[in-house]
């Protein structure tokens, strides 16, 4: 029993790489009281891509990937203020934006959270929310979405998100009305 709670487990056995023997390994899944029954926590262990990540060659890294992880790598690689080598180089002014952004609402608001566990609706109430309390314009709204949207896809490509994961493709921010479609 750990200090917060009983707390649900993966077990699995890997081949260590230094001597090649099979050992076991464990992986935190959730507090009891978080997860009533052992179905709840094997849903736990699919929604945090636990099995894809125990079933590769590579080190399995046990904590899984927030989106202040992928938000600070996007930082890092694709909004570093030298675009020389960039194959779509960006404007000063993009850089400063996309990072003010990121600093000021999305990393706030999402960046504490399992990046593959954000569902789109919850995209879409926080995107209302902008609007309705913090008076934003659409176009605010929309360039949110894109910026988290580049966020997902920039890191699938440097293989910190499963590929073909759905990620947010298509989020309107007009008339108050927003859609999603997933791909």
């Amino acid at each position: 029993m750990r200090v917060a709670g009983a707390t649900w487990v993966l077990r699995y056995k890997t081949t260590r790489r230094e001597d090649g023997k099979r050992v076991e390994r464990t992986v935190a899944v959730g507090l009891v009281r978080n997860y009533p029954s052992e179905s709840a926590a094997l849903q736990g262990v699919d929604v945090l891509h636990l099995r894809e990540s125990i079933n590769t060659n590579e080190d399995f890294k046990v904590r899984p990937v927030r989106f202040a992880d992928i938000a600070a790598h996007y930082i890092a690689h694709e909004l570093d203020n030298d675009q020389a080598d960039a194959i779509m180089p960006k404007s000063h002014t993009t850089i400063s934006n996309y990072r003010r952004n990121l600093k000021k609402r999305i990393i706030p608001q999402w960046g504490g959270r399992v990046a593959t566990t954000i569902q789109p609706p919850e995209i879409e109430e926080w995107l209302r929310s902008l609007r309705r309390d913090e008076k934003l314009a659409n176009g605010t709204c929309d360039r949110h979405r894109r910026i988290m949207a580049l966020v997902y896809t920039i890191a699938q490509r440097y293989g910190l998100l499963p590929r073909g994961m759905s990620t947010i493709h298509s989020l309107a921010c007009d008339a108050g009305l927003l859609a999603i479609t997933k791909r």
